[in-house]
């Protein structure tokens, strides 16, 4: 394994056999949704100046958004994304779980994750 690139890097500590690249491959052949939602994200985040359309979303709609993230992520930074989310829907719309893990939380740890969207559900 060449470790100098990191596509080649094992995607978690959880799964040392699973490399980023193979994750992604993963992805392509079995989520037909994977590339639009992975593109949404990018395109519709709050880093990339969407935030006047945040502003149009909280005044269309009047429900809570659920947002998960993990503690540990080196990427996607928890205080970030909650700041954001509170300054653009209002602290009294966001509902925030923090998982005790890394940006690979969604498939290292889908059972919270399904566990949280329920209790967001069930609320």
């Amino acid at each position: 394994m060449d470790s100098s690139n990191t596509g080649f890097m094992p995607l978690s500590q959880k799964r040392p056999d699973i490399t980023v690249v193979q994750a992604v491959q993963w992805q392509l052949r079995n989520h037909d949704g994977f590339v639009h939602s992975f593109l949404s994200s990018i395109r519709f985040a709050p880093i990339t100046a969407q935030q006047e359309n945040w502003r149009r979303l909280k005044a269309a709609r009047d429900d809570e958004v659920l947002l998960i993230t993990g503690t540990r992520d080196p990427i996607i930074f928890p205080s970030e994304v909650r700041e954001d989310a509170e300054e653009l829907l209002g602290k009294d719309r966001v509902v925030f779980v923090e998982l005790d893990s890394t940006h690979d939380f969604p498939i290292t740890d889908s059972r919270d994750v399904v566990s949280a969207i329920f209790m967001f559900w069930k609320s």
